[in-house]
């Protein structure tokens, strides 16, 4: 839920930026700048929140969660089109399942909120500096 609501922050940053600098336009550089360094600083806020959490909870969570990985990664293998199935490459997906870090967890929810939150971001700064 709360990666959904980068992008939604990052345009109300540049909407916020164009309303302080009222009489004078922001330029597209400076909006941008605005958007991409909210972005940046929720993207690290969610990751390092991800990370203590992880610590928190301890490694039992974290177990149980890499068995529920497990099942989500079985689970699309069997809906996969048996002409494109490779066992070779569904032990290795499996695998990796298997072995998610903490750190693993902390950097994929990293990029997930930066790429999510410049999805937004670089239209809503393009826009929003007139």
């Amino acid at each position: 839920m709360g990666l959904l609501v980068v992008p939604f922050v990052a345009a109300g940053s540049q909407w916020y930026l164009r309303r302080t600098l009222a009489p004078i336009r922001p330029g597209v550089g400076r909006t941008l700048a605005v958007g991409g360094l909210t972005v940046v600083i929720a993207a690290v806020l969610a990751a390092v929140s991800v990370w203590g959490l992880a610590q928190v909870v301890g490694e039992t969570a974290l177990a149980q969660n890499r068995r529920e990985l497990v099942e989500i990664t079985r689970v699309q293998q069997g809906l996969r089109d048996k002409a494109k199935r490779n066992a070779t490459f569904e032990q290795q997906e499996l695998a990796r399942a298997a072995a998610v870090s903490v750190g693993d967890l902390a950097l994929q929810t990293f990029k997930l909120t930066l790429v999510l939150g410049l999805f937004l971001a670089v239209p809503s700064g393009i826009f929003l500096r007139k």
